[in-house]
Formats: structure tokens, C-alpha cells, sequence
């Protein structure tokens, strides 16, 4: 009797779950390598005061797909003026067309910032923006920045500004100081959304980076281009979404990782992962516009088998690359976490990440 009452209740308690479309459900069809740069790549890092010289860490951390292209983003920083952290390689009809073929965007900009967290396309896909972390609280530009470029022109890269700011992106993280009340925060999502809004997505939130809570939490400002193709956000900042009820859907502790626009659903899908030592993953969650002025819970994605639909490594990117296809990239840190491809056990070496090709289809019984 018991179990009856409690799957009654846990039905009607999370029918949200079945609001989108319960028919739709989604499914890894593919698992594949991408490099980040060349094997032989050495980059600069600072150990206890000194320069050391090691091989390049492929980390990526963000992704958009636009006019048959993957950008990606690594997180680390790659010394170097050929060698960039945002780079893009052609995709066309699902298929990358030369995988060694790596476009890397060298404007100077690009090299003043670190630790890129997330893409965001605006909805028109004139333009693609990339946000860090803003979890250090210096006048840096390697942690506070946000940077965007026209999608076919990357030859110049500019800094998102408060329209009443100055000439780089720092201010926007007191701003987001106000909203968050939180001494200590990290941003992992970024999006644009119709009506001109601009979408943070934070992760983390706390008293310290040693000290801090996961959460899945939004933050909007409104954001327009004026006539000289320069993009500019307000003032408006504002908390617009807080979801606490993780718990009721997954057992682990999980934040945000990256925001995307689904226009096929006028939704926000929301990435969230999770790491606890050396164990990782995620999952994915569809959240529509008309929830988040009544703070419903989003939708968590299901499996063909009626699971929610889990990665196995620590995704930190997503984007549409057709109406029915999602391409989700991973960035394990230094873990090395064997992954199956095409029925083959693959470790990646530290120039490579591994991705996810997830297909989404009607179910059928």
C-alpha cells in the first residue's frame, strides 16, 4: 500500500516531467575524439613560482555550431600566437569534413582571457559569445570577460560591455554581485533568448571556491546591437530561475555546465554535470519560457527506456547540430575515463576530448 501511495504521489507530484512532449525521447548514437591542437603541443604553467614548460591540456568547455561549423573553447589557456583557446573545425550534414583541419581564432583579445566556461549564439546566429568563469574577484580580464565576434568574421573580437561601462567586461561581475549576494560564484551557462535576453547560467555559489554549494540557478539582463555592429547589455540584471529540486530527480550533486537555445521547443536546455572525485557525469533537462515565471521544475530528458538519459563523462557543452541532433562535448579535466567508440574501448590522450552524438526521436512502444 505504501509503494502505491508513494508512486501516485511521486506522478502527479512531477507531471512537469511529461509537459514537453512525452513522446520524445533521447539517445547516444555515436562517441567520437576531437583534437584540441596538435599532439606535440607545449604550453606554460606556473608551479610554486616558477615557469614550467608541459604538454598542452585539451579541456574544452564550450561549443556552438554555425554556418557548418563546431567552435569549441578550451578552458585552459594555450601560450602561443598560432595556437588559441577558441577554435572551430567544419562540420557539414553530420560529419566532420577534416578532423586535423582546426581554424584557430588568433585575435589578440582572445589571448587577454582564460578559462572560457560557454558559448552563446544570439537568435538571429549573427553572433557568438563567450563567457568566463567570473569566479575571481581581481581586475583580471582572464577570468571576467566576455567576449563575442561576428560568426563569419572572427577577424574581429571584441568585449561585451555594460553600455555604461567601460571598455572590457569587468564590471558585469558586480553586477551579478548584487544578484547573487554570494561572495563567491561561478558562471558555466550562457544563452540569448528571445525578446533580447541575455541568460547566465550559475553553477556555483558560496563563500569561497573551497566553500560553495552546486546550484542551477539563472540570471537575465536584456542585451541589443546598435547600428555599428557593436552588442551592448543594461543594467537589468536580475534572478529569474532558481531550481532546488534537484534531488527529487538524480541523487548527485549537480550544477550547471551549459545552456543552449531550443528554438524547436521555445526552451532552454540546461546541462548539468557532476563530479565527486573521480566519479563524473550528466544530464540534460529542458526547461520551457513559460516555466520559469511559475518556477516549475524542468523537464529531465528520458532514454528509450524511460531512464533519465545519462552521459558518463563530465559534459560541458552542448549545441543543435540538426532539428533531431544534439552534440555534446566533454571535458573530463585530467581524468582519463575510457569511453566506447564504435564498439572499441578508447582512452584519449591529453591533446584529444571526447563527444557525444545524442539523436532525438518519437517513442515508440
Amino acid at each position: 500500500m505504501k509503494l502505491i501511495i508513494f508512486s501516485i504521489f511521486f506522478v502527479f507530484h512531477n507531471l512537469n516531467l511529461f509537459a514537453i512532449d512525452i513522446n520524445l525521447r533521447y539517445s547516444i548514437i555515436d562517441t567520437g575524439v576531437i583534437s584540441c591542437f596538435p599532439s606535440n603541443t607545449k604550453t606554460k604553467i606556473y608551479e610554486k613560482s616558477k615557469i614550467e614548460i608541459v604538454a598542452a591540456s585539451c579541456e574544452p568547455s564550450a561549443i556552438a555550431y554555425n554556418n557548418n561549423s563546431l567552435f569549441f573553447a578550451n578552458d585552459k589557456s594555450i601560450n602561443g600566437k598560432q595556437i588559441s583557446s577558441i577554435f572551430s573545425l567544419e562540420y557539414k550534414n553530420g560529419n566532420f569534413t577534416d578532423k586535423n583541419s582546426i581554424n584557430f581564432i588568433t585575435h589578440p583579445n582572445i589571448f587577454l582571457v582564460k578559462k572560457f566556461e560557454d558559448f552563446a549564439q544570439t537568435i538571429d546566429n549573427k553572433y557568438i559569445l563567450a563567457t568566463t568563469s567570473f569566479d575571481r574577484n581581481d581586475e583580471s580580464l582572464e577570468h571576467n570577460s566576455i567576449l563575442y565576434w561576428n560568426a563569419n568574421n572572427s577577424n574581429i573580437v571584441d568585449f561585451l560591455q555594460v553600455k555604461s561601462g567601460n571598455k572590457y567586461s569587468r564590471k558585469i561581475r558586480n553586477y551579478l554581485e548584487k544578484v547573487i549576494k554570494k561572495p563567491y560564484f561561478k558562471i558555466e551557462g550562457l544563452v540569448v533568448i528571445p525578446n533580447n535576453k541575455l541568460i547566465f547560467g550559475i553553477r556555483e555559489e558560496g563563500e569561497s571556491y573551497k566553500k560553495f554549494d552546486y546550484v542551477v540557478n539563472l540570471i537575465s539582463v536584456s542585451i541589443e546591437e546598435e547600428k555599428n555592429s557593436r552588442l551592448f547589455i543594461k543594467d537589468d540584471f536580475k534572478l529569474i530561475y532558481s531550481f532546488k529540486n534537484t534531488k527529487r530527480y538524480v541523487n548527485e550533486d549537480i550544477g550547471i555546465s551549459s545552456l543552449a537555445w531550443d528554438t524547436f521547443h521555445n526552451s532552454i536546455l540546461i546541462l548539468t554535470s557532476f563530479e565527486e572525485q573521480e566519479k563524473v557525469g550528466a544530464y540534460l533537462w529542458n526547461l520551457p519560457l513559460e516555466y520559469i515565471e511559475k518556477n516549475i521544475d524542468p523537464v529531465i530528458l528520458l532514454s528509450k527506456e524511460n531512464q533519465p538519459l545519462k552521459f558518463l563523462h563530465k559534459a560541458e557543452g552542448i549545441t543543435f547540430v540538426a532539428k533531431d541532433k544534439l552534440f555534446v562535448i566533454h571535458d573530463d579535466d585530467r581524468r582519463i575515463i575510457p569511453a566506447n567508440i564504435k564498439g572499441n574501448i578508447y582512452l584519449r590522450k591529453p591533446h584529444e576530448a571526447i563527444y557525444d552524438i545524442v539523436s532525438i526521436e518519437k517513442f515508440v512502444k
